[in-house]
């Protein structure tokens, strides 16, 4: 009687489908088990398999090269490729928030506008191309952080046209690469909703005091690979959104970790700065943070100004 009763029971879960749906989601915590839970049934895999692709690291380079990214998978050209014939674009356009092309100057040609294209709708985007696919880049509507090298996309001595879609919503921009345009060619007023800037090389005198000047920055970040790259002659430096930012972790795990938690250098930035404005840091304005993740531990650094970024 018992067994009966038992072979009549039904199949569907007993807890509420939007329910069983937030336990699931909020049980998919890393990249292998997500696999793992996709396997339980097919609604959950309907349900889990989006979070799998909401942050989307591409790497050119061969496998013994590619970083190791707290579990995030690495994808290469010809794996992201089929998927997106399999799955289609619209799929992709629906489920990837953040992509970062490693090595996007070595994707073929061919393959860029299909994979930009399938992105389309991300809001973080990093990338370092060989050439300029600005049609494709301006076709990215919701795109609110960048990382980009300027050169290829508008050549070494061209002006940078920041009119242009591709920057209309950014509220974040990093420039990538060891030189720039001129100066007096980046015309930041022409990105309407910029409030943080960040730098991989040395910022000329002209250029820091039209940064003094903008009123709309919040943050204003020198990506330094010492301590030393900065002198006491830098017209930013009793700026008081001016921080100078010696990496110490790779720039991709911070950029995979700002992904998915919100915790990058732009995050450790903010908090500096708010921190130096009420009084926290009885330290020269001018002064560095280091991005090596010893400060959610609270170790304090040599240079480390203060403790409790991000501490646990």
């Amino acid at each position: 009687m018992e067994l009966q009763a038992a072979n009549n029971a039904p199949n569907e879960p007993r807890l509420p489908p939007d329910l069983e749906r937030s336990v699931f989601e909020a049980a998919a915590s890393s990249p292998s088990g997500m696999l793992n839970l996709m396997l339980v049934a097919w609604r959950v895999k309907v349900w889990i398999e989006p979070l799998l692709y909401r942050v989307i690291f591409l790497s050119t380079y061969p496998s013994e090269d590619h970083p190791v990214l707290d579990g995030l998978p690495v994808f290469t050209v010809d794996v992201l490729r089929g998927l997106i014939a399999v799955r289609g674009p619209a799929f992709f356009q629906g489920v990837v928030h953040h992509l970062f092309l490693d090595g996007a100057s070595d994707i073929p040609d061919r393959d860029v506008p299909t994979i930009l294209e399938a992105c389309r709708h991300v809001t973080n985007l990093h990338a370092r191309f060989g050439y300029g696919p600005l049609p494709s880049l301006d076709e990215m509507p919701r795109l609110q952080r960048l990382a980009i090298d300027t050169r290829p996309l508008f050549g070494r001595k061209a002006a940078v046209d920041f009119s242009r879609a591709l920057f209309r919503n950014l509220t974040h921009l990093e420039l990538l690469g060891n030189t720039y345009h001129e100066s007096s060619t980046l015309e930041f007023h022409n990105i309407p909703h910029l409030t943080h800037i960040a730098f991989n090389s040395s910022v000329d005198t002209g250029l820091q005091n039209r940064l003094r000047t903008d009123t709309r920055l919040l943050c204003i970040v020198y990506l330094a690979s010492h301590e030393g790259h900065v002198n006491d002659k830098w017209a930013l430096l009793d700026d008081s959104r001016f921080v100078r930012i010696v990496q110490e972790t790779n720039y991709w795990l911070d950029w995979v970790r700002g992904a998915r938690s919100g915790k990058d250098y732009w995050a450790a930035a903010d908090e500096f700065i708010a921190a130096r404005r009420a009084g926290k840091i009885d330290q020269p304005p001018y002064l560095i943070i280091v991005a090596d993740f010893s400060w959610r531990a609270g170790r304090k650094c040599a240079y480390q100004l203060w403790e409790g970024i991000f501490a646990k």
